[in-house]
């Protein structure tokens, strides 16, 4: 098994069903596990087809830092339903898996998307992280897994697509994880340039090439 440490990149993943209910004092919520523990992925991924899941606790430390998560509509980051800084987003880690609790906002944007919920328009959650320390188990070639570690909660998003039906959508990944990872086994050789030692991705040295000719 091998493990890293390294930030990389906005991932998005599709969470389980969810909730809705209306308090007495006639607030809205949207509420569900955003993410369960240990629960393992549908094969995803474009380089090698690999299963993904959370070890427990994996947002722990983002929880108790206090950084701000956002719920969002569609991922639009225009369309704020609520913040976990506001008070309005809750955010629990338990045994189970990494809960949270939308109020929705008294809006015209928080009651359309409620209506969209109660109408089956927006059915899905899809939730954005940043991997902070993974674990890959590469012993069954036909069976690899990924395991986060740690990792920092950006964004919870109320969709009507969900990240794994969506070919198109698997594209707001920047790079494919399990791709990423075997090019950082490959290593490069560093050269040096006016004294420092760089590692020149191939995409640089056609650049310099170029800028030469």
């Amino acid at each position: 098994m091998e493990a890293r440490i390294q930030e990389k990149a906005l991932e998005v993943r599709a969470a389980r069903t969810f909730e809705i209910r209306a308090a007495e004092d006639g607030k809205k919520y949207v509420e569900g596990y955003a993410i369960r523990w240990n629960d393992l992925s549908s094969p995803i991924g474009w380089y090698y087809k690999f299963r993904e899941q959370f070890r427990a606790g994996a947002f722990d430390d983002y929880l108790a830092s206090g950084e701000d998560t956002k719920f969002l509509l569609d991922h639009d980051i225009g369309k704020i339903l609520g913040r976990s800084k506001k008070n309005t987003l809750a955010l629990k880690s338990d045994a189970e898996g990494l809960f949270y609790s939308l109020e929705m906002p008294a809006t015209t944007l928080g009651g359309d998307a409620y209506e969209d919920v109660r109408a089956g328009n927006k059915e899905h959650i899809s939730v954005g992280f940043k991997m902070l320390a993974e674990e890959w188990d590469e012993s069954d070639e036909s069976n690899i897994t990924r395991a986060i570690v740690k990792a920092n909660l950006i964004e919870i998003s109320l969709t009507g697509w969900p990240y794994y039906e969506s070919t198109t959508a698997s594209t707001r990944s920047v790079e494919d994880p399990y791709k990423a990872f075997k090019d950082s086994q490959a290593g490069q050789k560093p050269v040096e340039i006016d004294g420092n030692r760089h590692y020149i991705t191939a995409v640089e040295k056609k650049i310099n090439i170029l800028s030469r000719g």
